[in-house]
């Protein structure tokens, strides 16, 4: 069993076992207590398909499950995590409201505005045109490359790969895509050349 669904088995086992203990969901489920602490997560299983609940409406927070029941809650979270998703692409694509550069990056970056975009983090974190060293301590490529393709969010939810921060030019070099990318659902983009790329090793100049 690969790592993947061994996460995905352990997810689901996980949603079995609060099935058990008597979770309910106060706004799906009439016979739901809605101060229950686990709450939320059936709400969540119930809004995406994973449970049901009976006939009459009601989801029998204290009901035991059988194999049977177990086994198709299985079936319907693997049938929710192939679904497809939109392709996203472009800095401000994902990095927008509560998301915003301003609000991801750490304490002590205080002079990050709203409207910060990957040519404000480009001013410091920059690697030198001339290839003499880092303007900063770090590079802007040193910091993102690892929290992305760390993340459960960026890779799982978000299906993200390089293609979702970078296009390749005409000389097979990766440039950064500042702005979000009007794109298909598989995200081709809606125009060629894609606007605000530009080269990772500096901001514009101007």
């Amino acid at each position: 069993m690969n790592s993947r669904r061994m996460m995905v088995v352990v997810a689901i086992a996980a949603a079995a076992v609060l099935l058990l203990s008597g979770v309910a969901v106060a706004q799906t489920f009439p016979d739901v207590d809605e101060s229950n602490v686990h709450s939320e997560a059936i709400e969540w299983a119930a809004e995406i398909g994973i449970v049901q609940g009976y006939d009459n409406g009601n989801f029998g927070p204290f009901d035991n499950i059988t194999r049977g029941q177990a086994a198709s809650m299985f079936m319907r979270y693997e049938d929710y995590r192939m679904e497809d998703v939109d392709a996203r692409r472009g800095c401000e694509d994902c990095h927008a409201g509560n998301y915003s550069l301003a609000n991801e990056v750490p304490d002590g970056h205080a002079v990050l505005r709203d409207d910060a975009d990957i040519n404000t983090c480009l001013f410091c974190h920059r690697m030198d045109p001339d290839g003499t060293g880092n303007i900063a301590n770090i590079s802007l490529r040193d910091i993102v490359h690892p929290v992305h393709m760390g993340s459960k969010i960026f890779a799982w939810e978000f299906m993200g790969n390089c293609f979702t921060c970078h296009n390749v030019d005409a000389n097979g070099e990766f440039d950064v895509l500042g702005g979000a990318v009007a794109t298909d659902p598989s995200g081709i983009p809606d125009e060629i050349p894609i606007p605000d790329q530009q080269d990772p090793v500096a901001p514009p100049a101007g």
